[in-house]
Protein backbone atom coordinates (compact mmCIF):
# COMPACT_ATOMS: atom_id res chain seq x y z
CA UNK A 1 0.00 0.00 0.00
CA UNK A 2 0.90 3.39 -0.62
CA UNK A 3 -0.36 6.88 0.69
CA UNK A 4 -0.14 10.48 -0.03
CA UNK A 5 -1.47 10.72 3.57
CA UNK A 6 0.95 9.80 5.39
CA UNK A 7 -1.68 9.67 8.02
CA UNK A 8 -3.50 6.36 7.16
CA UNK A 9 0.16 4.48 8.11
CA UNK A 10 -0.42 6.00 11.89
CA UNK A 11 -4.00 4.50 11.68
CA UNK A 12 -2.69 1.05 10.53
CA UNK A 13 -0.54 0.45 12.88
CA UNK A 14 -2.13 1.43 15.48
CA UNK A 15 -4.92 -0.87 14.36
CA UNK A 16 -2.36 -3.56 13.81
CA UNK A 17 -3.21 -4.13 10.13
CA UNK A 18 0.17 -3.48 8.54
CA UNK A 19 2.54 -6.45 8.60
CA UNK A 20 6.71 -5.47 9.61
CA UNK A 21 8.23 -5.40 6.36
CA UNK A 22 10.60 -2.66 5.02
CA UNK A 23 13.27 -3.33 2.41
CA UNK A 24 16.56 -4.42 3.47
CA UNK A 25 18.02 -1.84 1.89
CA UNK A 26 15.51 0.62 3.30
CA UNK A 27 16.16 -0.81 6.79
CA UNK A 28 19.81 -0.52 6.52
CA UNK A 29 20.03 3.01 4.90
CA UNK A 30 17.16 5.15 5.21
CA UNK A 31 17.18 8.04 8.00
CA UNK A 32 15.34 7.11 10.63
CA UNK A 33 12.72 9.69 9.85
CA UNK A 34 11.85 7.76 6.69
CA UNK A 35 11.04 4.95 8.15
CA UNK A 36 8.98 3.36 10.93
CA UNK A 37 10.89 2.66 13.69
CA UNK A 38 9.15 -0.87 14.22
CA UNK A 39 9.69 -1.48 10.58
CA UNK A 40 5.97 -1.37 9.09
CA UNK A 41 6.42 1.18 6.91
CA UNK A 42 8.68 3.60 5.08
CA UNK A 43 9.05 6.80 2.83
CA UNK A 44 8.22 5.69 -1.07
CA UNK A 45 8.37 8.76 -2.52
CA UNK A 46 8.77 12.09 -1.34
CA UNK A 47 7.81 15.38 -3.68
CA UNK A 48 6.87 19.02 -3.62
CA UNK A 49 3.32 20.55 -4.02
CA UNK A 50 4.45 23.85 -5.72
CA UNK A 51 3.17 26.97 -7.78
CA UNK A 52 3.53 26.77 -11.21
CA UNK A 53 2.43 29.05 -14.61
CA UNK A 54 1.77 28.41 -18.30
CA UNK A 55 4.81 30.02 -19.89
CA UNK A 56 2.59 30.95 -23.15
CA UNK A 57 0.19 32.64 -21.12
CA UNK A 58 2.44 34.40 -18.51
CA UNK A 59 5.99 36.25 -18.62
CA UNK A 60 8.31 34.72 -16.54
CA UNK A 61 9.05 38.26 -14.90
CA UNK A 62 4.96 38.49 -14.54
CA UNK A 63 4.92 35.04 -12.64
CA UNK A 64 4.28 34.96 -8.81
CA UNK A 65 7.09 34.37 -7.11
CA UNK A 66 5.03 33.63 -3.33
CA UNK A 67 1.97 32.63 -2.26
CA UNK A 68 1.06 36.18 -0.91
CA UNK A 69 1.70 37.14 -5.24
CA UNK A 70 -1.83 34.71 -5.64
CA UNK A 71 -3.78 37.05 -3.85
CA UNK A 72 -3.09 39.95 -5.99
CA UNK A 73 -6.15 41.06 -8.30
CA UNK A 74 -4.44 40.93 -11.44
CA UNK A 75 -4.93 36.80 -10.86
CA UNK A 76 -8.17 36.83 -10.17
CA UNK A 77 -10.03 34.09 -12.42
CA UNK A 78 -6.97 32.44 -13.62
CA UNK A 79 -5.99 30.12 -10.57
CA UNK A 80 -6.10 26.79 -10.66
CA UNK A 81 -6.46 24.44 -7.31
CA UNK A 82 -6.67 20.81 -5.80
CA UNK A 83 -9.40 19.62 -3.10
CA UNK A 84 -8.03 18.80 0.33
CA UNK A 85 -11.25 16.62 0.68
CA UNK A 86 -10.18 14.33 -2.79
CA UNK A 87 -6.03 14.34 -2.70
CA UNK A 88 -4.13 13.35 0.16
CA UNK A 89 -0.77 15.72 -1.15
CA UNK A 90 -3.62 18.95 -1.19
CA UNK A 91 -4.87 17.51 2.20
CA UNK A 92 -1.37 17.37 3.24
CA UNK A 93 -0.11 21.03 1.78
CA UNK A 94 -3.48 22.94 2.62
CA UNK A 95 -2.57 21.85 6.43
CA UNK A 96 1.00 23.08 6.05
CA UNK A 97 0.06 26.34 4.22
CA UNK A 98 -2.32 27.32 6.67
CA UNK A 99 0.27 26.13 9.73
CA UNK A 100 2.78 28.88 7.87
CA UNK A 101 0.49 31.02 6.49
CA UNK A 102 -2.77 31.58 8.36
CA UNK A 103 -6.50 30.50 7.15
CA UNK A 104 -6.92 33.48 6.29
CA UNK A 105 -4.96 32.86 3.30
CA UNK A 106 -7.70 30.83 2.07
CA UNK A 107 -10.10 33.06 2.43
CA UNK A 108 -8.24 35.65 0.43
CA UNK A 109 -7.15 33.11 -2.12
CA UNK A 110 -11.01 31.99 -2.25
CA UNK A 111 -12.31 35.51 -3.39
CA UNK A 112 -9.90 35.14 -6.20
CA UNK A 113 -12.51 32.86 -8.30
CA UNK A 114 -10.14 29.83 -8.43
CA UNK A 115 -11.43 26.98 -10.45
CA UNK A 116 -11.50 24.10 -8.09
CA UNK A 117 -10.30 20.66 -9.59
CA UNK A 118 -9.66 16.87 -7.92
CA UNK A 119 -6.65 15.22 -8.01
CA UNK A 120 -2.85 16.91 -7.53
CA UNK A 121 -2.76 15.95 -11.04
CA UNK A 122 -5.59 18.27 -12.14
CA UNK A 123 -3.73 21.74 -11.95
CA UNK A 124 -0.79 20.64 -14.02
CA UNK A 125 -3.30 19.21 -16.42
CA UNK A 126 -5.22 22.67 -16.58
CA UNK A 127 -2.25 24.45 -16.53
CA UNK A 128 -1.00 22.52 -19.40
CA UNK A 129 -4.00 23.21 -21.83
CA UNK A 130 -4.19 26.90 -21.06
CA UNK A 131 -7.42 26.60 -18.77
CA UNK A 132 -5.79 28.51 -16.00
CA UNK A 133 -2.16 30.12 -16.06
CA UNK A 134 -1.52 29.91 -12.53
CA UNK A 135 -1.85 26.64 -10.38
CA UNK A 136 -1.63 27.33 -6.32
CA UNK A 137 -1.26 24.05 -5.72
CA UNK A 138 -0.35 20.22 -7.50
CA UNK A 139 2.49 17.75 -7.72
CA UNK A 140 5.67 18.60 -8.82
CA UNK A 141 6.26 15.56 -10.59
CA UNK A 142 3.73 16.10 -13.45
CA UNK A 143 5.26 19.82 -13.81
CA UNK A 144 8.73 18.25 -14.71
CA UNK A 145 7.43 15.52 -17.14
CA UNK A 146 5.19 18.10 -19.27
CA UNK A 147 8.05 20.49 -19.10
CA UNK A 148 10.46 17.52 -20.27
CA UNK A 149 8.12 16.64 -23.38
CA UNK A 150 8.45 20.25 -24.55
CA UNK A 151 4.84 21.73 -22.75
CA UNK A 152 4.80 25.32 -21.75
CA UNK A 153 4.72 25.18 -17.94
CA UNK A 154 7.28 26.47 -15.23
CA UNK A 155 7.43 25.44 -11.62
CA UNK A 156 7.49 28.42 -8.94
CA UNK A 157 9.04 27.57 -5.75
CA UNK A 158 7.40 30.12 -3.38
CA UNK A 159 9.42 31.94 -1.07
CA UNK A 160 7.79 30.95 2.08
CA UNK A 161 8.36 27.30 0.94
CA UNK A 162 6.61 25.04 -0.42
CA UNK A 163 4.95 21.90 1.06
CA UNK A 164 6.70 18.96 1.27
CA UNK A 165 4.77 15.43 0.86
CA UNK A 166 5.61 12.00 1.82
CA UNK A 167 4.01 9.24 0.76
CA UNK A 168 4.68 5.46 2.74
CA UNK A 169 5.01 2.54 1.66
CA UNK A 170 3.57 -0.90 3.56
CA UNK A 171 2.26 -4.28 3.20
CA UNK A 172 -1.27 -5.32 4.97
CA UNK A 173 -1.12 -8.05 7.75
CA UNK A 174 -4.13 -9.69 5.44
CA UNK A 175 -3.03 -9.31 2.39
CA UNK A 176 -3.64 -12.20 0.04
CA UNK A 177 -0.34 -11.97 -1.16
CA UNK A 178 1.85 -10.44 1.30
CA UNK A 179 5.11 -12.00 -0.23
CA UNK A 180 4.36 -10.20 -3.65
CA UNK A 181 3.52 -7.51 -1.85
CA UNK A 182 7.06 -7.50 -0.43
CA UNK A 183 8.77 -8.30 -3.94
CA UNK A 184 7.04 -5.39 -4.93
CA UNK A 185 8.09 -2.97 -2.44
CA UNK A 186 12.01 -4.71 -2.93
CA UNK A 187 11.71 -4.24 -6.59
CA UNK A 188 14.04 -2.31 -8.12
CA UNK A 189 14.62 -1.71 -11.90
CA UNK A 190 17.86 -2.32 -13.74
CA UNK A 191 19.67 0.41 -15.26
Amino acid sequence: MNSSDAAHFIGWKRDGVLAPYVPEDVAKFYPAEHKDPDGQFASFRVWLSIIAYNANLVKAEDAPKSFADLLDPKWKGKIVKAHPGYSGTIMTATYQMQRDLGWSFFEKLARQNIMQVQSSADPPKKLDLGERAVMADGNEYNIFQMREAGRPVEPIYATEGSPLIIGPNGVFKDAPNPNAARLFQSFRPSN
